[in-house]
């Protein structure tokens, strides 16, 4: 039978015993034909399940067991599952995850009817962390920074060239999310629980976890990939969300400790620097923002002097560089 759906669930170092969570979940949906869904169980670390046929006992899961010669991070384990998938639709798990109600692919197949050839359908998402007083602390609503629990149609991903980035694990969701926001169609939003991430002593936490990712320097890194692909992919596109990122970066760089500006001032600054012939376009497109949004709390408003000083230094630094360049008229 055609597969509907193809759920993948990096194994990352997790035991049989973790795993009985999520493909649990899995099989006991009710309401569902279970033969429409696949489940991709990559086992991607470094130490290997030891009896993988106890997962048999979950025999309503048509599963295919995938083992790797060598050790993926859970982001590579994600990809090499997404490029085994054959159903319409991918599901990313962790194994620090569950489907939340025992109908909820149902729902999700009966809105693949609805809104068919939908790119993306995102469930209400139930997250469980701990509360600094050390009490359970759980947070309900829809999340398009995270992949967990939501469907994106195969096809979609392969027609934009949607992959996870590499050696940036930590903003890899951010990476993909942002792709699949920028080029999506249509993105149904099912006002059901549709994935719950709990927390668990044994198992790691990074594997979508969820949290706010730190602006980091791999945070720079995985920016300078998402550029690059945006660059292949769409020209107007890239030039746009560069200047925005380009803006939004002075507030961002506020907020971080003064021991790290420096550095990331200075990635920052070389990140310009491998964009630069789209400087002009930048230019231009913040003197436009500066003209449409008087409001008090734009950045060209509240802080006027240093935020054009900012914007200078790194013309200065392109100029350096042996760049000259117009200004854009947008």
């Amino acid at each position: 039978m055609e597969k509907q759906i193809s759920i993948i669930i990096p194994v990352n170092n997790a035991q049989e015993s973790d795993l009985a969570v999520p493909l649990s979940s899995i099989n006991n949906q009710i309401g569902v034909d279970l033969a429409q869904i696949e489940v991709i169980l990559v086992d991607n670390g470094t130490y290997k399940l030891k009896q993988p046929k106890l997962l048999e006992l979950f025999a309503n899961i048509e599963m295919t067991y995938l083992k790797t010669n060598q050790a993926l991070d859970w982001v590579a384990a994600l990809q090499f599952g997404l490029g085994q998938a054959t159903g319409t639709y991918v599901m990313f798990m962790g194994v620090n995850g569950q489907l939340n109600q025992t109908d909820i692919l149902q729902t999700f197949l009966r809105q693949m009817k609805a809104h068919a050839g939908a790119d993306v359908i995102s469930p209400l998402l139930l997250e469980q962390a701990f509360s600094p007083d050390l009490q359970f602390d759980y947070k309900v609503g829809q999340n398009t920074r995270t992949v967990r629990g939501r469907l994106f149609r195969r096809g979609f991903l392969s027609e934009q060239q949607i992959n996870f980035p590499v050696g940036v694990p930590e903003h890899a969701e951010e990476y993909f999310c942002n792709l699949v926001h920028l080029f999506a169609n249509e993105d149904v939003a099912v006002n059901e629980i549709g994935y719950t991430k709990f927390t668990n002593r044994h198992l790691p936490a990074g594997v979508l976890a969820g949290f706010k990712r730190p602006v980091d320097p791999q945070w720079l890194t995985m920016k300078e990939q998402y550029f690059e692909k945006l660059k292949n992919l769409n020209q107007q596109t890239y030039a746009n969300e560069f200047a925005r990122f380009v803006v939004r970066f002075y507030s961002q760089i506020k907020q971080l400790p003064e021991t790290a500006k420096g550095t990331m001032q200075q990635l920052m600054q070389s990140l310009v620097g491998k964009n630069a012939l789209t400087w002009g376009y930048v230019l231009g497109f913040i003197g436009d923002l500066k003209r449409q949004d008087q409001s008090p709390k734009a950045p060209w408003n509240a802080e006027t002097a240093q935020f054009n000083q900012y914007l200078e230094g790194f013309t200065v630094y392109l100029k350096q560089l042996g760049f000259s360049f117009n200004v854009a008229q947008n």
